[in-house]
């Protein structure tokens, strides 16, 4: 299916900049819908390097605005290079990055309802339909972006699953820093973007 959702049209806020929502299209939580269970796994190498381009990006960029001590902890996670990504026990780690791995839960349909990088020093985006406040919530339908959402209406309206713009979302969860945020974001629309376009 021919739907893709931007970084640019998903903005990363909050006071440390570590919120954001990933909308995710009715037809993958379809009970109907069949996916690879492996393809967040597959996407995470191509996650990871486009992450420490970004990361480089965003702290090269006069709009970044943190303080210097943090500006130096978030450096920490670029280093000189870009991670390399490690197989071992069957799970993939970047090889620079405070142990960070795929870990990708899924449903009986393949659906990734959970991504984490590390439970204590990464985070987690989920799904979890049984948290109604978490995993649903409303895209603007009338084109104008906000701090959630910059979408543009035709796509909106794609994702709505009303009239009033209610939508179905990734969460985040236990998120503490902007370098996570940023990986957690990439890697859940990497992953969205390749369920959908795999249908």
């Amino acid at each position: 299916m021919d739907f893709k959702i931007t970084k640019e049209e998903i903005p990363i806020w909050g006071r440390d900049r570590t919120y954001f929502f990933i909308p995710l299209h009715p037809i993958l939580l379809n009970p109907n819908t069949k996916l690879d269970p492996k393809l967040a796994n597959e996407v995470f190498p191509q996650v990871a390097k486009e992450w420490h381009e970004d990361l480089k990006d965003f702290l090269n960029s006069p709009k970044s605005g943190l303080d210097r001590q943090t500006e130096d902890f978030y450096r920490v996670f670029i280093k000189n290079r870009p991670p390399e990504v490690i197989t071992r026990l069957g799970e993939q780690t970047l090889d620079s990055v405070m142990g960070w791995k795929d870990g990708v839960h899924t449903d009986e349909r393949g659906f990734a309802y959970g991504l984490s990088i590390s439970r204590n020093g990464g985070g987690t985006i989920n799904y979890d339909p049984s948290k109604r406040d978490d995993s649903q919530w409303t895209i603007p339908l009338d084109g104008k972006p906000n701090m959630f959402f910059n979408i543009p209406i035709e796509k909106a309206s794609e994702l709505a699953l009303d009239k009033q713009g209610k939508i179905k979302v990734y969460a985040p969860h236990n998120i503490n820093h902007y370098p996570g945020a940023l990986f957690l974001r990439n890697w859940g629309l990497a992953y969205v973007n390749a369920a959908m376009a795999s249908i």
